[in-house]
């Protein structure tokens, strides 16, 4: 004759399987809403290095044409376009060839813009010797730049940080603090010369 079993070993074979219940349940839930915040902080981090990129990327250009635009109109020198402004946009070809990470930035279309100008320059260049045409677009860009650092869309503690050393620093600064208004030419290079 067998006995019975007895009721302590019961609830601890029924404690045990609840416990490994309990353990598969939470892991799969860990499991469940990690991969959403990993996701998540991985695109957050990706966003950022992109936007960082792209400021880097425009601040050079801002610079270049500023330079460019100075030679013009102060100095009367003929600069070809091509040779003082590097028109590989290796940071902005790349954040186009990720279009569902780089139309996630606020500032996405804004930089859409300055870019298609910047390839009507481009174009115009391929035309021939700089023109009056030419020179307004680089006003233009320079404009459109200026406006759009100002705007919320732009991060500004982000493009204070990389136009530290570029000759438009302290223009940038001046820009971004307010005390002068995008599109001012007066002073359009001077800021990297003599301060005010």
């Amino acid at each position: 004759m067998t006995t019975p079993p007895s009721a302590p070993s019961t609830i601890t074979t029924n404690w045990e399987y609840l416990k490994t219940l309990i353990s598969v349940f939470a892991g799969f839930i860990t499991a469940f809403l990690a991969e959403p915040v990993k996701v998540y902080f991985t695109n957050r981090a990706k966003k950022n290095n992109l936007r960082r990129s792209l400021y880097g990327e425009i601040l050079n250009i801002y610079s270049s044409l500023s330079n460019f635009l100075v030679s013009i109109e102060e100095r009367g020198i003929q600069i070809p376009f091509l040779k003082v402004v590097d028109t590989n946009f290796n940071c902005y070809n790349f954040a186009k060839s990720d279009p569902t990470l780089f139309y996630q930035l606020k500032e996405a279309n804004s930089v859409n813009q300055i870019y298609s100008n910047i390839e009507l320059l481009k174009q115009e260049h391929e035309t021939g010797v700089e023109s009056d045409k030419a020179v307004s677009l680089v006003k233009l860009v320079i404009l459109q730049i200026e406006l759009l650092l100002t705007t919320k869309k732009f991060d500004k503690k982000t493009v204070l940080k990389y136009c530290t050393g570029l000759p438009i620093e302290s223009r940038i600064k001046e820009l971004l603090s307010g005390r002068i208004r995008a599109g001012e030419t007066a002073s359009l290079h001077r800021g990297s010369r003599n301060s005010r």
